[in-house]
């Protein structure tokens, strides 16, 4: 008997969570859910909201690093926490997704345990959190007093440093206590803020570590750069579009068997075509709908020669530099199956930019019915 549970959330980019060797849940039974997880922005010039904690299960602890992380409903320990302490978990299925990629699922371990300030003052329990591979999150880099001395809102915090903690866990919004913010130090507005939380103290925005890096990457996202070769290209390109891992549509499986009988490799680039439509079936009228905005256009010039002028000669730029060009009656006459669609045009303005025009070419007008 299956247990299923799925809704719609979103997550990290999916392979920063690597599926980890999928474990069979006793009696066959199986949980599957979802977890959501914002990006973030993650450089050596920023600070997030990592904490040192202790990590405590079944009378054993540890101390490593703890990321609060307000973009995530759901709590995550690295896998290799498992390794550090006796945490007991039951296997679960998750769907991740995160934009502009698709759905991925990942199998890890459910588990539960308590974090705890560095003082013990407070204990938090932290229940049904998720296993994956790694938390692509860096503890702060550690400020200097004099560092800190810099901003008079800072002064008087210490921030405690690991000899070589590293992120094994990270908060979500599933543990709302561990969010509270019991106190705040503020700057100016661009300036790193303090916030006390019953974890203990941290620090958010630009660093105060000089000199600043000035590199930016976006966390639960890698990129490996690699020359990509025509067989490693064609190993990801070129798969069945009936067989994709993905939710497909008619017209998505259309365009990729279109991409892979026309793709070329030459000179170390592929050239792909353009995925036209040759089913659309185009308003016979579109002419008499592009002459009524063109007179349209000609009043507002009459009106505006300054606009006029500017007009004129950015439709010229256009003409000089091969964007545009002239259709002669003999090249309309010859068009694929006669199909030919008039394409209004209007000029836009920005009110802090009065010197320069942009052309907008209407391509979702509508033929007008008299």
């Amino acid at each position: 008997m299956q247990n299923s549970v799925r809704s719609r959330t979103y997550a990290h980019a999916p392979e920063r969570y690597n599926s980890a060797p999928r474990s069979e849940p006793p009696n066959g039974q199986t949980s599957s859910s979802t977890a959501r997880c914002n990006a973030i922005k993650n450089c050596h010039s920023s600070y997030f909201s990592v904490i040192p904690v202790k990590i405590r299960s079944n009378g054993q602890e540890i101390i490593t690093y703890a990321f609060l992380d307000q973009g995530s409903d759901t709590s995550f320990y690295d896998k290799r926490l498992a390794d550090l302490l006796p945490i007991r978990g039951r296997p679960k299925q998750v769907t991740m997704s995160s934009v502009g990629r698709r759905p991925a699922n990942h199998s890890g371990m459910s588990a539960s345990f308590s974090v705890l300030s560095l003082d013990e003052n407070e204990e938090i329990s932290v229940d049904n959190a998720l296993s994956i591979d790694t938390i692509p999150v860096e503890p702060n880099p550690t400020p200097t007093k004099s560092e800190v001395n810099r901003f008079p809102h800072l002064q008087g915090l210490e921030f405690p440093e690991l000899d070589e903690g590293e992120v094994l866990l990270l908060i979500g919004t599933d543990v709302p206590y561990a969010h509270r913010v019991l106190e705040m130090r503020t700057g100016e507005r661009k300036q790193p803020f303090a916030a006390r939380t019953p974890l203990g103290w941290s620090l958010v925005g630009p660093s105060v570590c000089y000199p600043a890096v000035d590199n930016i990457s976006v966390n639960f996202f890698r990129s490996n750069t690699q020359e990509l070769s025509g067989d490693s290209w064609v190993d990801e390109f070129m798969q069945d579009p009936n067989d994709l891992p993905f939710p497909t549509s008619v017209e998505d499986r259309k365009v990729l068997r279109m991409m892979k009988s026309l793709v070329k490799h030459t000179d170390g680039h592929f050239y792909l075509p353009l995925p036209w439509r040759s089913d659309v079936t185009l308003p016979k009228d579109s002419r008499h709908m592009a002459e009524r905005r063109l007179w349209s256009l000609k009043k507002r010039f009459s009106r505006d020669v300054s606009l006029k002028d500017k007009y004129v000669q950015k439709m010229q730029d256009y003409i000089d530099e091969g964007y545009a060009e002239e259709v002669t009656n003999e090249e309309a006459e010859d068009a694929l199956d006669n199909i030919q669609w008039y394409l209004p045009h209007h000029p836009v303005c920005h009110p802090r930019k009065p010197d320069k025009v942009r052309i907008v070419f209407d391509s979702a007008a509508q033929r007008i019915v008299s």
